[in-house]
């Protein structure tokens, strides 16, 4: 599995932009997972590899997974730490973002400040069946924000629309089948086109995903045709390598 970030650092201009690419290897019978984490930027290349695992009384990470990311049960206003200087608390277990991998709805928030003269403070966002989506980081000298841009997490469901006046009834419809675990790809909301539709039916369908379809009255006159179909899905879908 593999998620891709691109880490925003916004002081500093020369490298204002970092990709962080997380490639995550599962050990299920230990509930134990490998994640090798490569950032990128045009200054320098690194590379390092964590252990996260999770029991009964949370979910650890670390080079020997010994430190507590967040303990179960989760209880809104929770506290906990994670070492002798950092302090967290669960901020909400129903946030919702949206990042350039999508909407993600019913999230757990936490957040942490640390009890050192730095002023340091961490908000993270982890979605349900995803994983981590946003982080914002900020202290006395700098911010940043790591962003998820892509994974290939196998999607369940997407959804497409036509226009803005179906929005009230999809958004509730995604943000409950996110609520029950559904993965559901929100960015293929709209199209204004039969060649856009017909793209975004192919993306989706790429994934392995069924789909649900809502369409206005001028939708029927669209050319939806096999061959209108077979073209579009000819169409190149580029992803990280």
């Amino acid at each position: 599995m593999r998620h891709v970030y691109l880490l925003l650092d916004y002081p500093d201009s020369r490298a204002a932009i970092t990709e962080l690419v997380e490639d995550v290897k599962y050990w299920i019978p230990e509930l134990r997972a490998t994640i090798t984490r490569r950032f990128a930027n045009r200054y320098e290349h690194t590379k390092h590899t964590i252990i996260v695992s999770r029991n009964e009384e949370g979910v650890y990470e670390g080079d020997r997974a010994d430190r507590l990311l967040f303990p179960f049960p989760l209880a809104e206003g929770q506290r906990w730490s994670s070492d002798r200087e950092t302090q967290w608390r669960v901020k909400s277990l129903d946030a919702s973002v949206e990042v350039p991998a999508g909407e993600f709805t019913h999230c757990l928030c936490i957040a942490s400040s640390s009890g050192l003269d730095t002023g340091a403070s961490v908000d993270r966002f982890y979605a349900p069946g995803v994983g981590l989506v946003l982080q914002h980081y900020s202290d006395e000298a700098r911010a940043t924000e790591l962003r998820l841009t892509w994974h290939n997490i196998p999607l369940e469901l997407f959804v497409l629309h036509a226009g803005d006046a179906f929005e009230p009834a999809v958004r509730p419809l995604v943000s409950r089948l996110q609520g029950e675990g559904v993965l559901v790809d929100a960015r293929m909301y709209q199209f204004s086109n039969a060649a856009e539709f017909l793209a975004c039916a192919a993306r989706g369908f790429a994934t392995g995903a069924k789909g649900v379809l809502i369409v206005s009255p001028e939708v029927i006159g669209m050319d939806l045709s096999s061959e209108a179909y077979e073209r579009a899905i000819a169409r190149p879908v580029r992803h990280p390598s």
